[in-house]
């Protein structure tokens, strides 16, 4: 385990921190990029590639909220010994984040094999407040430690990364806005992922507070089978009482159960799996918006791109212009800093 190495990582940059140089395999290079703002919010943008698992102690802010969101490979954060008795963990990944409080600056970072691209965000505990003053309802309850004069209790939260949360982080990744804006768009793209990160834990929240269904291991492995159903047919889904049938359930359980296992009901997870990978053929190149709406099974145009619209804030043709230019060797673009 070594510190994380920043001398020498060269960047390509386009439209901001796009993507890392391509570094040796094997040589467990670690990029941490920080940019700091004048609220005290801190953001890493986070680059790393090895042919094997490996791992690094690397030095965060400390006292506060880390919000974190991974656009490629996986990533275990932990505390190290014998600060990890206190059970800090998160597991970074395309599916997986959460929300994370603990006093100390210094984090171990276990990285899978391969290609590994992630943002991190830590707010200050007044810049959590103002967010949900700000906002009707009570926050989430692990949350309102941060409220008080005494430092916050240390906790750990693991989350289902939506694909909001993605689309927040590669504009963060890309930030296509001038130099002179680049402080109040990351303000508000760090905002965004702590919102939509609360709005997922006061949903799991709430649905925890109802009488769970007693699922079985059998229920699991149907209600997973319906969710694979789901996305592979995503040009012409089952009805619900086809898509019980095909993954054999009843009816009433597959819609219970389904909310219950993934926090949300059958086709609203179709819809955000149909826009994600809408949003993957744009960004790729490889279709235009009328043929990416037909691949993934809508039939309006129209319908499509308001769907599109609401859940990432860019139409698809935005989104395929912005992908589409060529990205350029350019070290100052970004404004980020090499922590």
């Amino acid at each position: 385990m070594g510190h994380a190495e920043h001398k020498g990582n060269r960047f390509l940059h386009g439209r901001g921190l796009a993507k890392q140089r391509a570094l040796r395999p094997g040589d467990g290079g670690l990029s941490l990029c920080e940019h700091r703002l004048a609220d005290g919010a801190v953001l890493y943008v986070v680059c790393h590639d090895a042919a094997r698992e490996t791992t690094h102690s690397v030095s965060l802010a400390a006292r506060c909220l880390q919000v974190g969101c991974c656009l490629e490979g996986s990533v275990t954060e932990s505390l190290p010994a014998p600060e990890a008795s206190l059970s800090s963990l998160l597991e970074y990944s395309v599916k997986r984040g959460g929300l994370l409080c603990t006093p100390e600056a210094v984090r171990v970072w276990t990285f899978a094999p391969g290609t590994c691209r992630m943002v991190v965000a830590c707010l200050p505990p007044r810049m959590v407040v103002d967010c949900w003053e700000a906002a009707p309802g009570a926050p989430p309850d692990v949350l309102k430690t941060l409220a008080g004069d005494m430092p916050p209790e240390p906790f750990s939260v693991g989350l289902p990364a939506t694909p909001a949360m993605r689309m927040a982080a590669r504009n963060v990744m890309d930030m296509p806005v001038q130099a002179a804006w680049r402080d109040r768009y990351l303000h508000c793209k760090i905002t965004e992922l702590f919102l939509l990160s609360t709005s997922a834990l006061l949903a799991r929240q709430a649905t925890s507070k109802k009488a769970a269904m007693s699922l079985t291991r059998k229920d699991i492995a149907c209600l997973q089978d319906a969710r694979d159903i789901l996305v592979a047919r995503m040009e012409q889904p089952p009805t619900i009482k086809g898509l019980a049938r095909l993954s054999g359930i009843n009816e009433c359980k597959l819609k219970r159960g389904f909310v219950q296992l993934f926090g949300m009901t059958p086709y609203t997870y179709l819809r955000q799996a149909r826009l994600e990978q809408a949003c993957r053929y744009l960004e790729s190149g490889s279709m235009g918006v009328c043929e990416a709406c037909m691949a993934v099974g809508y039939t309006s145009p129209s319908n499509f791109i308001s769907l599109f619209r609401r859940r990432y804030g860019l139409t698809p043709g935005e989104v395929r212009r912005l992908t589409s230019q060529p990205l350029r060797d350019n070290p100052t673009a970004s404004g980020f800093t090499e922590a």
